[in-house]
């Protein structure tokens, strides 16, 4: 079942932020679970929903697009989808996407903006209708 977090259940949102953070230094991406965390929870206070796959009584997954107070009228930041892999491919992604897509047409969004790491292949063939519109620099120091 696709359905927005209630409050008491941030606590499992933000345990599966941390399992993607982890997951995703594979590809070189840092580790931003905390930064996560802390925009995720000012969206719940805030009343933005964040939406989560439950199979069996278990948050599975989350799809978190939030609208960030300071960037431009109607983006909308994705800051993660991540399904945890015994749950994947079944669609629950899509599906959250599907769902936040419908909450942020009827609520001012525009357009969505996120991230995928370079080598994360199966994160960029997930998101169909995405385009790529910029790139990326860093410089370690």
């Amino acid at each position: 079942m696709i359905r927005a977090c209630a409050s008491p259940e941030a606590d499992d949102v933000f345990a599966l932020i941390v399992l993607a953070s982890v997951e995703l230094e594979r590809y070189g991406t840092p580790n931003m679970a905390t930064t996560l965390i802390h925009l995720v929870n000012a969206a719940l206070v805030a009343g933005q929903p964040i939406y989560v796959a439950e199979e069996d009584g278990e948050i599975v997954g989350y799809c978190a697009w939030l609208r960030i107070e300071g960037t431009p009228l109607g983006m909308i930041t994705g800051a993660g989808t991540y399904v945890k892999p015994k749950h994947r491919k079944r669609g629950l992604a899509r599906q959250m996407r599907e769902a936040a897509t419908n909450y942020w047409r009827e609520h001012e969004g525009k357009y969505v903006r996120g991230t995928v790491a370079s080598g994360n292949e199966a994160g960029r063939l997930a998101l169909e209708g995405f385009r790529v519109v910029g790139y990326e620099v860093e410089l370690v120091l």
